[in-house]
């Protein structure tokens, strides 16, 4: 398919429009028939009735403007012509006697071929034949030529038509549209090279460069690249407006391009320079540039001759005489000129055709896709040698990561080992801790009911003692019975927390007025209050109204949290704050109980919510207590769906505040 798309036939659509005097000589085409349907009519008897008069015909053919001429056709002497066809062969008119057709062939048999045509066609239309001037002038003429009778004789009719012209053009069309076949077959040939030769850079420039050197018929054919890729000296503002005389060219020389020549062929010696690639530098003119800068990042060759370095390794100093009929065309890469194809032709040879110029924009383009293969095929390389290293180092830190893997499978068998023996201490801790709960509540339902049993029996004597006025005794009974009390209650907080921790601990909701209910809790208690000569504020709203909840948990709640500041409050105020708040579509009481006392430091109120513990162990001995008021007072919030929390500051005060809904949730 690609051979017979490169057939000559090919390229006559293209060579239409570049010789456009083609369309005009194309088709001319003389209708030279002379009546013959009606030599078909008329009778052989009557051949005057054929051909007017001698002198009618003369007439006529002098007023036609075209060439008419009748010779005889037995010896071709010429009978009668018009001035036209004097004209077209260079004779006059009154020598047409002794002139005879024969004098116009080049070749005499041409005239007998010719003949013995007309008789076997009857008559030729548009016969094309190469003859000749009286003075020996070849041309070419179109004729048209009939037998008839004139004067008594067989004779022949001929009308012409110079197409010399039109030859000369069918002739440079052909040569035209064998240079395009040659050129395309160079190129397809080239483009296959190409494909072989991907990772030569070196050989598919050569290539490119003998190709186009005898598919011209050029002297020489070179490569130049500018060792700067796409650098240009027109980035220099006002570069059009320098003028070398007045001083500009110091710019110019500071600035000389630096060309490297890839490649430079010689047809006549079949020789390819440089062996190596060379840097050749030029001083350029810039006034002698008609380009604009801007668009080229160089100056064409063929315009700078006269600036080529004389000390250049490749031209010497004959070469510039021969750089006068070179032809440039530049070579481009990602929308820049990096360099140009340099084509010399001879000095007696014409300038080269739009042809030539598009085959050899067609090489610069090969040049630029084989400098493109050439960087992806190295960045190929780099990247597959990146690649490679990646996956050196991905399989060193594969095996480094399984390693660690295995590592941490050790790591997690021992870890698996300790929290096996880890959840065997905590079964064993949970269990001794029931069993401590279980031990504490039976041991305080055994402690309650001999202790019972002494309050009670305090309670008689105490009465015994004030009905009988026994005053001596009086302090100690009081000290009985106050101890007694005292006693039950942590026996009954011990055993409280138990229960909580063991899940035993029910709730008993019922629904009470929050400002009275608050009101009985300080009030009783009061007398701790006056103890340690505290006072005690109230702050509430009027929106409390109602909660639901268990009421005895929540008044052991204020109850410990109140107590606790009017504990280690002395002189002091304790101010117990209620509102009432809205949140997560869930109504809170909030219960905040400021003090003026001691504080707590942020350690120890890490600890403040745990069982049996203390801020500090001299408080116990300063203060009394167990430790499980808040503890319990944490639990019953957690049960009633709360939250409580502390802020406070040695020295100044604390501040506990309980959040409890209004509602069970």
């Amino acid at each position: 398919m690609l051979e017979k798309k490169l057939s000559p036939e090919s390229f006559m659509g293209q060579t239409h429009s570049i010789f456009p005097e083609v369309e005009i000589w194309k088709d001319p085409t003389v209708d030279l028939k002379v009546w013959p349907e009606k030599q078909k009519l008329l009778s052989a008897d009557s051949p005057e009735l054929l051909i007017p008069q001698p002198e009618i015909f003369e007439a006529i053919a002098e007023i036609t403007p075209i060439p008419i001429m009748i010779s005889r056709l037995s010896d071709g002497l010429i009978l009668s012509a018009n001035s036209f066809s004097s004209q077209l062969f260079n004779f006059p008119l009154n020598q047409i006697k002794i002139i005879t057709t024969l004098d116009f062939y080049t070749i005499a048999s041409d005239r007998q071929k010719l003949i013995d045509k007309i008789i076997t066609e009857g008559y030729v239309h548009n016969h094309e034949l190469e003859v000749r001037k009286t003075d020996r002038t070849p041309f070419w003429v179109m004729g048209s030529f009939q037998i008839i009778p004139f004067q008594g004789e067989q004779a022949i009719l001929s009308i012409f038509h110079d197409i010399t012209k039109r030859k000369k053009t069918e002739a440079t069309l052909q040569l035209s549209t064998e240079r395009l076949y040659r050129q395309n077959v160079a190129l397809r040939d080239l483009s296959r090279e190409q494909t072989r030769n991907y990772d030569h850079i070196d050989t598919a420039i050569r290539q490119i460069t003998e190709t186009a050197a005898h598919t011209l018929d050029v002297d020489r054919v070179s490569v130049w690249l500018h060792s700067g890729l796409g650098d240009s000296v027109s980035d220099h503002e006002g570069v059009n407006d320098l003028n070398p005389a007045f001083g500009d060219e110091i710019w110019v020389k500071q600035n000389a391009l630096e060309w490297i020549c890839l490649d430079l062929y010689e047809r006549q010696t079949h020789h390819h320079f440089p062996e190596e690639s060379a840097i050749i530098n030029h001083n350029i003119s810039l006034f002698s540039n008609p380009f604009n800068l801007k668009k080229f990042s160089f100056y064409p060759l063929d315009l700078l001759t006269k600036s080529l370095a004389k000390s250049s390794q490749i031209i010497d100093n004959n070469l510039s005489s021969f750089l006068s009929h070179c032809l440039d065309i530049p070579i481009w890469l990602d929308g820049k000129i990096i360099g140009f194809i340099c084509v010399e032709y001879p000095i007696n040879q014409q300038d080269c055709s739009l042809e030539d110029r598009i085959f050899i924009d067609s090489l610069a383009n090969l040049v630029a896709l084989a400098i493109e293969r050439f960087e992806r095929i190295k960045a190929e390389k780099a990247l597959a040698q990146v690649k490679n290293e990646l996956e050196i180092r991905v399989k060193k830190r594969t095996i480094e990561l399984q390693e660690a893997v295995q590592q941490l499978r050790i790591e997690m068998i021992e870890r698996l080992k300790v929290e096996g023996v880890l959840q065997t201490a905590l079964h064993q801790a949970q269990a001794a801790s029931q069993a401590k709960s279980t031990f504490l509540a039976n041991m305080s339902h055994e402690l309650r009911t001999p202790l019972h049993a002494i309050i009670g029996f305090s309670d008689l004597l105490l009465e015994e003692v004030v009905e009988q006025k026994l005053d001596d005794l009086l302090p100690d009974v009081e000290k009985i019975h106050q101890s007694g009390h005292h006693l039950l209650t942590l026996i009954n907080d011990i055993l409280d927390l138990c229960k909580v921790e063991a899940g035993q601990m029910p709730l008993s909701l019922e629904t009470f007025e929050v400002a009275s209910f608050v009101h009985d809790v300080v009030t009783s208690l009061q007398p701790l209050a006056d103890q340690n000569q505290n006072l005690v504020q109230i702050c509430c709203k009027n929106n409390l109204d109602i909660m639901e909840g268990d009421i005895n948990k929540i008044r052991q709640i204020l109850y410990n949290i109140i107590s606790n500041a009017l504990k280690f409050t002395h002189q002091g105020k304790v101010t117990l704050s209620l509102k009432r708040e809205q949140n997560e579509d869930l109504d809170w009481i909030c219960f905040e109980v400021t003090d003026t006392g001691i504080g707590i430091s942020r350690e120890q109120q890490k600890n403040l919510f745990q069982a049996f513990t203390q801020v500090d162990n001299s408080f116990s001995r300063e203060y009394g207590g167990t430790g499980l008021g808040l503890a319990i007072t944490h639990h019953y919030c957690k049960m009633l769906g709360g939250q409580i929390s502390v802020s406070s500051q040695l020295g100044v005060g604390s501040k506990f505040t309980v959040y409890l809904p209004t509602a069970p949730i």
